[in-house]
């Protein structure tokens, strides 16, 4: 292995290691979704109390099941598009050409 692969290879697990450490100092100091997630109870028992609500309602786990699917697959379709070198349809892009 040539050094300059060596030392690219090198700087490169640097980065990778101050990314992780960024992160790491973020959840450990309650920041972001994930921070909260882990340091406040509070948020994760609010959260598992809407999980199980859906879970025990037939019509709120199926919109959650329907709005789920359409998700995936307007992500899926605009994955296509842009695969083809055509510009996804988005909402503000629609709303722009309507209104025009």
């Amino acid at each position: 292995m040539s050094k300059y692969l060596k030392r690219l290879m090198t700087e490169e697990l640097q980065q990778l290691l101050h990314n992780l450490r960024v992160v790491s100092d973020r959840i450990a100091d309650s920041q972001g979704t994930l921070g909260l997630l882990i340091s406040d109870p509070q948020v994760y028992e609010a959260m598992n109390d809407i999980i199980v609500g859906v879970d025990q309602s037939t019509m709120l786990r199926w919109l959650v099941r329907n709005r789920q699917k359409k998700g995936i697959e307007k992500r899926y379709e605009a994955e296509q598009m842009e695969l083809q070198g055509q510009s996804p349809v988005t909402v503000e892009s629609v709303d722009t050409e309507d209104s025009g």
